[in-house]
């Protein structure tokens, strides 16, 4: 095997394990509020009035950042592979026939967007049902939870923005590197 071939094996495997990784992340997230609402409406007896509910933005918050910036370096090493990678391979090669693919390309802006609109209801959805919900509690007199839904608010705005600013990049093109002793 040569050297490109091993570039793009090594590639293709980190280009695998971050979809796997992106995917657990979001599964586990997707656990932790069925145990979060089973405890809220099961275990406390205070349904919707639970401070638990207070520590779903900032879960949320972590965990898209997370989620971002694996789909962010998902999409930048399929460019990898498509426009650098597959140059330096036979044009024939079975490896990049899937990366050259007119199937894979009729589909990737609708999967891409998709998946990233899922995020968006999954996760800042979530954080926002939480803040809605937990607003009259944060915001009574007689308690100290404001700071804590501030901060959620905080944490949920900026994950967002993380969010978008990596669906933006994902799609920007790459920019060229300069080759070493060239200006």
């Amino acid at each position: 095997m040569g050297i490109w071939e091993q570039y793009y094996s090594s590639a293709r495997q980190e280009l695998i394990t971050r979809i796997t990784l992106r995917d657990s992340t979001l599964g586990g997230y997707l656990a932790f509020l069925a145990v979060v609402l089973g405890l809220v409406f099961r275990e406390t007896g205070e349904g919707l009035n639970s401070p638990v509910l207070f520590a779903i933005p900032y879960i949320s918050s972590v965990v898209g950042v997370i989620v971002s910036q694996h789909h962010l370096l998902i999409g930048r090493i399929g460019q990898y592979i498509k426009e650098e990678l597959a140059a330096q391979l036979p044009h024939d090669s079975p490896k990049v026939s899937w990366d050259r693919s007119s199937s894979l390309f009729g589909v990737l802006g609708f999967a891409t967007w998709s998946r990233t609109i899922t995020h968006a209801i999954v996760l800042q959805g979530s954080a926002c049902w939480s803040l809605y919900v937990t607003f009259g509690k944060a915001w009574q007199p007689a308690n100290n939870l404001r700071t804590l839904w501030l901060g959620g608010l905080v944490l949920t705005v900026v994950s967002f923005a993380v969010a978008m600013s990596c669906e933006v990049m994902r799609w920007e093109k790459a920019p060229v590197r300069p080759q070493r002793g060239k200006s």
